[in-house]
């Protein structure tokens, strides 16, 4: 419930204040030869591709759009056997999501992570899992810092419960803000990632633990 008034507290001060989020992206693309946006449907390409054998090449994918390398992982989630990758991808609801996170060990199965997970996830069902980012953490929890362990998968389970209880309230909010992402360019972007990127550059923490 914290989370969900929270998370609904960031969509309207974006939708208010649409300058900073416009002001985000310009920020990042001027900063990025290669922008932000335009490298996140490569990966959701990828993750529509590979095998249940090939957990491991979109984990170095994802951990190559973020601020540290893949170090360490669970051999059995990363197992043909296990297949993480075919049963992710069929999710497609929130109890569905939740029933896959309950097979899911506590301690994460890609770099011991639930931030780096949580992109692995959403790559392979972006309509149903969120990312769940050091930044978007920092917002959500209302302090000043946050460091990586707090993202364990009880807080990832109570997120993306709240992702999902706003997604079905303000449907309206997050169409507002969709036509404003990139010149509007974004409209195969699911509600989930449209509400998960607002809260990325809508906020301003005073710092972050890169994950």
């Amino acid at each position: 419930e914290q989370f969900e008034c929270r998370i609904s507290e960031c969509l309207r001060d974006a939708t208010s204040d649409k300058s900073s989020v416009s002001d985000a992206l310009k920020d990042r693309e001027n900063a990025q030869s290669v922008g932000y946006i335009p490298q996140y449907p490569h990966l959701l390409k990828l993750a529509q591709k590979i095998e249940d054998d090939e957990l491991m090449m979109l984990a170095l994918a994802v951990y190559g759009w973020m601020p540290t390398i893949l170090k360490k992982w669970q051999e059995k989630a990363f197992s043909k056997e296990t297949r993480f990758v075919s049963r992710a991808r069929e999710v497609t609801s929130l109890g569905e999501a939740l029933g896959f996170l309950e097979t899911l060990e506590t301690a994460a199965p890609i770099n011991n992570s639930w931030v780096g997970t949580s992109k692995v996830l959403h790559m392979l069902a972006p309509s149903v899992f969120p990312i769940f980012d050091s930044k978007i953490a920092n917002r959500i929890a209302g302090k000043d810092k946050i460091t990586a362990p707090w993202v364990t998968k009880a807080r990832y389970i109570a997120y993306l419960q709240a992702c999902h209880a706003v997604v079905g309230k303000e449907q309206g909010k997050i169409e507002a803000l969709r036509e404003l992402v990139n010149g509007g360019k974004v409209r195969d972007w699911t509600d989930i990632r449209m509400l998960e990127f607002v809260l990325f550059v809508g906020g301003k923490p005073k710092g972050t633990t890169p994950d």
